[in-house]
């Protein structure tokens, strides 16, 4: 279990479907607040925001 990625899931900066891996996704709430603006995943899976 990716505690990282659950803690920015619960908190809302990515979808319960995300791919990425939690201390990425970490840095990217970190460094531009939008996690899913800075990764290249098919949003068809993940249902991130483009």
């Amino acid at each position: 279990m990716d505690i990282l990625k659950e803690m920015c899931i619960r908190q809302g900066y990515v979808p319960p479907a995300c791919i990425m891996d939690g201390e990425l996704c970490l840095k990217l709430v970190q460094k531009q607040g939008d996690p899913c603006k800075g990764c290249n995943a098919d949003r068809k899976v993940c249902k991130g925001r483009s």
